[in-house]
């Protein structure tokens, strides 16, 4: 930020574009609407420039008899639309990951439960609880990434062919059962997978490496 000599956090992505999922800028003004603890500031948020060059096309044309891609049947493909999209958070963090001290991880994983408490209380799942979503920063941390939550009082229907979340951290249930709805519960499990997963493969322990 040049007027005010400050680094701030750009976050260039590719947002889903359907109109059941909000721009990840909407949601961040909600949960600062709502007094939500521990998020990072949003500064600014929108698409880029026109649709253009900066929105995806592929889905227009999985119709088409020369589109290789079954359009029916069990191995059909359903693409889904992006746009190109620039988030300004006013923080920068440090990864979960390089943390100096265990007690840094503890703290900031805590105050992710108190920000994802904060949001359930106002109607908002954040459904991707992740080490790369969780911030070190000044004696705390803050969750981010809030660009596939789910708002509690939409509709309780799929919203995309694909499963929400990182995988590698998503409940077991979420995992085995591809149908099941996503909960807070969910997300709490989640929680627990990142300290265990941070614990054993960022901590000195006697764990032989293979």
């Amino acid at each position: 930020d040049p007027a005010r000599k400050k680094k701030v956090y750009l976050k260039d992505t590719w947002r889903v574009a359907l109109e059941s999922i909000e721009p990840e800028g909407k949601t961040y003004k909600l949960l600062h609407e709502n007094h939500v603890r521990n998020i990072a500031p949003c500064l600014a948020a929108g698409d880029v420039l026109t649709d253009l060059y900066h929105a995806t096309q592929a889905h227009t044309y999985i119709g088409c008899k020369w589109a290789c891609p079954p359009v029916s049947g069990p191995t059909a493909v359903n693409l889904t639309p992006h746009r190109h999209y620039r988030l300004v958070l006013d923080i920068i963090g440090v990864k979960l990951t390089e943390f100096k001290k265990s007690r840094e991880v503890v703290l900031a994983v805590q105050d992710t439960l108190y920000a994802h408490e904060d949001a359930f209380q106002c109607g908002v799942l954040h459904r991707d609880i992740s080490p790369g979503n969780i911030l070190i920063t000044d004696g705390g941390g803050i969750l981010i990434d809030w660009d596939l939550c789910k708002h509690i009082n939409a509709s309780s229907g799929p919203r995309q062919s694909t499963r929400t979340g990182t995988w590698q951290f998503m409940s077991a249930v979420l995992v085995r059962f591809r149908d099941i709805p996503h909960t807070v519960h969910d997300d709490l499990e989640s929680v627990l997978y990142v300290i265990l997963w941070v614990a054993i493969m960022y901590s000195p322990s006697n764990l032989m490496s293979r």
